[in-house]
C-alpha cells in the first residue's frame, strides 16, 4: 500500500516459516531495514561521506551528551552537510542507547540513525533546521521570525502520505516511536520527507495497555492524539493538521486515492491476503497457543480475520464521513490517572455518547467528571464542542497502585 501510493522506499517483506536447529518456532516477517543506501532509501549517503573526509573509523571519536543532544568530536566534515540524514522519533526512550540523538525545542526525541556518529557540525545544522520548522509550525500564521513558512521546510506530499498511512490504519506507534524522516534535496531546497514507513505490528486495533486503549476505537482520529494535552508536547501531525494547506492535501489523497484502495481490501483483499498466509498462521497458532487442537487453532484465525476487516470497515465510515461528506465532530476525551489520555471518541455535532469507558476493577471509581470540576459527566447530552473528563477516584494506596496499573475498559466502540 505505501508502494502504491508513492512513498520514495518501502522495505520489502516476505513472510517465513522459521526453523531454528530442526525445530519449527513459528511464522515471522523478514523484512528489509530502513537505512541510506542505493537500493534502500537512495538519497545523499552523508554518513559514507562523512567516513571518506576522516582518517579514523567514526566510532573512535570522543563523544559529548547534554540533556537535549549526543554527538561526537569529529575532526573533519565533507563540504555538504544539509542533507543526507535520517532520524527516528522514539518516545519509548531507546533513542538514549543511540550513538547520536537529539531533542527538538517542542520535546521531540529523535535517534539520528544517520550519520550514526554525527558531529558537532551536523548535529548543529538538524537543530537549527528542525528548530526553524517547529517555530514555523507551531505558529498560528504557519511562519516563523526568519519569514519562512512550514512548507518551506517539508515535503507535503509524503508527509500526507506517511499520516495518512499512519491514521487509517491506526498505527499505534505514530508519533511515539519507529517514525522515520530524513532531509534531502528537493528541487534546489532542502526539505524534511516523512518516512519510510516501519513497524505496523500494533496496527488495526492489534493494541492494548492497561493505561491507554485509545487505538482500540475505530472512530476517532489516533494519530493526531499524541500530547494534545500536554503542555510540553506539540505534536508535528497535529500541528500540521489545524494548516489548511495540510489538510486539503490529506482530504484529497484519501478521497482520490486511497478511498478506491480501502474499498477493494475490504471487497476481497483482506480475504485473499488472509488465504496466502492461512496454512502458515494454522502452524504458529497450534505451535504457540493451541497445541493439537487444529479447529480451535483455525477459528481463531478466522476471528482474528473477522475483527481487522470489521475494525476497517468501521474505520472507513467514519472517515468517509470525516473527509468526503464532511460531517463535523466533536472529541470526548477520558483522562485516567495522573490525567494521561485514556480513551477518546469522535461524536457527531449535537449527538450523545455511544458509550462510556469504565475501569475493570471499579473499587473506588467516583465517576467521569468535566475536567478541572465537580460537575459529573452528563452522557445524556448532545456534544457541542470538544470534551476533556477527568477520573475521580476514593482509593487507598494500595487501591490506587493496583488501579494505575490495572485500569482497562470493558466497552468500546
Amino acid at each position: 500500500f505505501a508502494e502504491d501510493i508513492g512513498l520514495a522506499f518501502v522495505p520489502e517483506y516476505e513472510f517465513v516459516d522459521l526453523y531454528l536447529n530442526g525445530e519449527y518456532a513459528g511464522l515471522y516477517q523478514l523484512c528489509e531495514k530502513v537505512e541510506i543506501s542505493e537500493s534502500r532509501l537512495n538519497i545523499y549517503n552523508l554518513e559514507e561521506e562523512t567516513r571518506r573526509a576522516n582518517l579514523r573509523a567514526l566510532e573512535t571519536y570522543g563523544t559529548i551528551e547534554t540533556e537535549k543532544f549526543k554527538y561526537h568530536n569529529i575532526n573533519n566534515n565533507p563540504d555538504d552537510i544539509a542533507r543526507g540524514y535520517l532520524i527516528q522519533l522514539d518516545f519509548s526512550g531507546f533513542y538514549l542507547d543511540e550513538p547520536s540523538w537529539i531533542i527538538t525545542d517542542g520535546n521531540q526525541p529523535f535517534a539520528i540513525s544517520s550519520p550514526e556518529y554525527v558531529s558537532k557540525e551536523q548535529l548543529a545544522y538538524i537543530r537549527g533546521f528542525l528548530g526553524e520548522f517547529e517555530e514555523a509550525l507551531y505558529s498560528d500564521s504557519g511562519v516563523n521570525s526568519k519569514g519562512k513558512s512550514y512548507l518551506d521546510y517539508i515535503d507535503l506530499d509524503s508527509w500526507a502520505k506517511k499520516y495518512l498511512l499512519d491514521e487509517v490504519f491506526v498505527n499505534q506507534d505514530a508519533e511515539w516511536s519507529s517514525e522515520y524522516f530524513y532531509l534531502s534535496e528537493q528541487d534546489g531546497s532542502i526539505k524534511l520527507f516523512a518516512g519510510p514507513p516501519w513497524d505496523y505490528d500494533g496496527a488495526l486495533g492489534n493494541y492494548s495497555a492497561s493505561g491507554n486503549v485509545v487505538c482500540l476505537n475505530p472512530k476517532t482520529l489516533i494519530s493526531l492524539w499524541r500530547g494534545e494535552y500536554d503542555a510540553n508536547y506539540r505534536s508535528w501531525y497535529g500541528e500540521l493538521y489545524k494548516k489548511a494547506a495540510f489538510h486539503s492535501e490529506v482530504t484529497k489523497l484519501y478521497k482520490n486515492t486511497l478511498k478506491p484502495y480501502l474499498s477493494e481490501l475490504l471487497l476481497s483483499g483482506m480475504e485473499e491476503y488472509g488465504g496466502r498466509i492461512n496454512a502458515s498462521a494454522l502452524m504458529n497458532q497450534i505451535r504457540w497457543y493451541d497445541g493439537e487442537d487444529i479447529k480451535r487453532a483455525q477459528n481463531a484465525i478466522d476471528d482474528a480475520l473477522d475483527y481487522a476487516e470489521g475494525y476497517l470497515s468501521d474505520r472507513v465510515a467514519f472517515l468517509d464521513a470525516l473527509w468526503i461528506d464532511n460531517t463535523r465532530y466533536y472529541t470526548v476525551s477520558f483522562n485516567g490517572l495522573q490525567d494521561n489520555l485514556y480513551y477518546k471518541y469522535s461524536v457527531r455535532s449535537g449527538q450523545t455518547i455511544e458509550d462510556v469507558p469504565l475501569p475493570l476493577e471499579p473499587d473506588g471509581f467516583a465517576g467521569w467528571y468535566y475536567k478541572d470540576t465537580d460537575i459529573p459527566f452528563d452522557r445524556t447530552a448532545p456534544i457541542t464542542k470538544d470534551t476533556q473528563l477527568s477520573a475521580k477516584w476514593n482509593l487507598s494506596l494500595l487501591s490506587w497502585a493496583r488501579h494505575y496499573y490495572l485500569i482497562i475498559p470493558i466497552i468500546f466502540i
